[in-house]
């Protein structure tokens, strides 16, 4: 009895070691203790959603996480992240590589991206610092909407006044313009009035020379 209870403690024993050191592999190899690394850093004005341990991705491959945040000494200042990143992917990531904040979908936990870059610029050497790009927040999403909101009514607003500024001109200009052809229409019925007078006389002289005339025969 004693035996078969030694033997269920030593296989317990065991069993247990065997689930300790696989979850010491899995978490190693999670956050990749097993590969070659090399640490680089980038600077933020924001770290939203970043801690220790964060991910760190290049062209969407898990690279690496982030080891630590640096809290600046003044508000002019920038956050420094140090993160750590797999040694077989730093031919990849140059001087103008792009560094940024992200989330997987809207609500998803944060990440840090890194692009590749250029074959031109040199390869990134361990230490260097990259200026990284600030996350773009669901807030300031809904406050450059409001800017925008306000700056297209404002517009909305001058041209509203600038119409109908340019129709009362457009009135008066109608209003002067039958003025105008009033006065025309008087003008040429005078004319037409004073054309029938000396209708009127050039008949009379004529009948008078034709009279005249008469006489002289």
């Amino acid at each position: 009895m004693e035996r078969k209870r030694a033997a269920w403690v030593g296989a317990f024993v065991v069993a247990g070691g065997l689930l300790f050191a696989l979850g010491l592999f899995l978490i190693g190899d999670r956050r990749l203790l097993f590969e070659e690394q090399f640490e680089i850093g980038s600077t933020f004005g924001k770290v939203t959603g970043v801690q220790l341990g964060t991910r760190v991705r290049l062209a969407g491959l898990d690279a690496g996480e982030v080891l630590e945040i640096s809290v600046p000494s003044r508000p002019s200042e920038k956050f420094l992240v140090r993160m750590r990143i797999r040694e077989d992917l730093r031919q990849l990531i140059r001087h103008d590589s792009a560094v940024a904040i992200q989330t997987d979908g809207l609500v998803g936990a944060a990440f840090i991206q890194v692009s590749t870059g250029t074959d031109e610029s040199p390869v990134v050497q361990p230490g260097a610092v990259l200026a990284g790009t600030d996350p773009i927040e669901f807030a300031d999403l809904i406050q450059e909407g409001q800017s925008t909101f306000r700056l297209v009514s404002r517009e909305v607003t001058d041209l509203t006044g600038e119409v109908s500024n340019a129709l009362v001109a457009l009135t008066n200009i109608v209003d002067t313009t039958d003025a105008v052809v009033v006065k025309v229409g008087d003008q040429v019925e005078r004319v037409g009035a004073i054309g029938v007078r000396v209708a009127d006389d050039v008949g009379q002289v004529v009948s008078d020379v034709r009279g005249v005339v008469s006489g002289v025969r």
